[in-house]
């Protein structure tokens, strides 16, 4: 099977998705750029609806999902998927998936542009527009943009309650990393570029060209600069590592019902 090659920006946040005015808001911004409309969407693929401003009242009902979680209310659990995807002069997948619960959780919100040949520069200055007013709308404590490939597309778990994932092209610090490793020891990291994409929201762009192969050496000298214990190792998954340095989340925007404390999930041991 042939690799197909992506550039992604992948957000995850602890703000409330479970708001039909957040939803009308994000669904709206899939539209304002005209490579990058989509033209179907739904909760599930195939998708089967079509993507168009008159049919806002169903695709916010997408979001919300409210038919289905009025089935679990008695289960304390609500979620919800929205995809939607275009191809005008490229194709693009939007993908927003939300949960509450007791138990800790990331809302997540993903674009991936796919790549059929070497990006025009237009195009891609207009994707990091894009990613940039996304990420102001979401206000993510973590994010990344860089390249991926259908062989590995996001298949390393991602615990941020252990460490800060594998650096990427552009690593992504919300308000908790910033609070964590402090404004200034952020902005003054060895990479190429420090982007604060918001007041919030802080890039480490650690080569020029989003092609550019990172290095350990580059890698390392950014965990150098913050603190190697908040960071994995490179080559060592997340279940291999002990917690190590890591911010102080406020999941209350996340939680079902945030006057019950959070849940922590059981490890199920094999008797013996």
């Amino acid at each position: 099977m042939e690799t197909e090659s992506f550039i992604s920006m992948f957000l995850l946040a602890t703000r409330n998705f479970q708001d039909p005015q957040f939803a009308k808001k994000i669904i709206s911004m899939m539209n304002q750029h005209p490579y990058f409309v989509p033209t179907l969407y739904d909760s599930v693929t195939p998708l089967k609806n079509i993507f168009a401003m008159t049919n806002m009242p169903d695709m916010v009902d997408t979001w919300m999902n409210i038919e289905r979680n009025n089935r679990s209310i008695d289960q304390n659990y609500a979620s919800g998927d929205f995809i939607a995807r275009g191809k005008r002069k490229c194709k693009i997948d939007y993908f927003a998936s939300w949960i509450k619960n007791q138990q800790v959780n990331f809302n997540l919100l993903s674009i991936t542009l796919h790549i059929d040949e070497i990006i025009e520069q237009e195009l891609f200055d207009e994707f990091m527009l894009v990613c940039t007013n996304f990420m102001n709308a979401v206000d993510p404590v973590y994010g990344e943009i860089g390249i991926e490939h259908s062989n590995n597309h996001k298949n390393n778990p991602i615990n941020l309650r252990v460490r800060y994932p594998e650096l990427n092209w552009i690593s992504i610090f919300g308000k908790p990393y910033i609070e964590l490793f402090g404004r200034d020891q952020l902005l003054s990291a060895p990479c190429y570029k420090v982007h604060e994409f918001g007041e919030n929201i802080i890039g480490l762009q650690l080569t020029e060209s989003i092609c550019d192969d990172l290095s350990f050496e580059v890698r390392s000298a950014v965990k150098k600069h913050l603190g190697e214990e908040a960071f994995v190792e490179e080559g060592k998954g997340i279940r291999r590592h002990q917690v190590g340095l890591v911010p102080a989340f406020d999941f209350s925007e996340v939680l079902y019902d945030p006057s019950k404390p959070i849940v922590e999930p059981q490890i199920l041991k094999r008797k013996r």
